[in-house]
């Protein structure tokens, strides 16, 4: 089923990744503003899932 790996008992292989690994950039700034800050862009349609209503 669709939503099988989101069960609660399901065991956890390690390797399950939220993003491939090339929709993701990793940037970091060196401003006094942002020191210490990393950003993680992700190149995706849409982080949110639509609910109808």
């Amino acid at each position: 089923m669709r939503w099988d790996n989101l069960a609660e008992n399901r065991p956890m292989t390690g390797n399950s990744a939220l993003f491939a690994a090339d929709a993701v950039t990793t940037r970091t700034f060196d401003t006094p503003e942002f020191r210490g800050i990393t950003f993680h862009e992700v190149r995706a349609r849409s982080i949110l899932n639509r609910v109808p209503g």
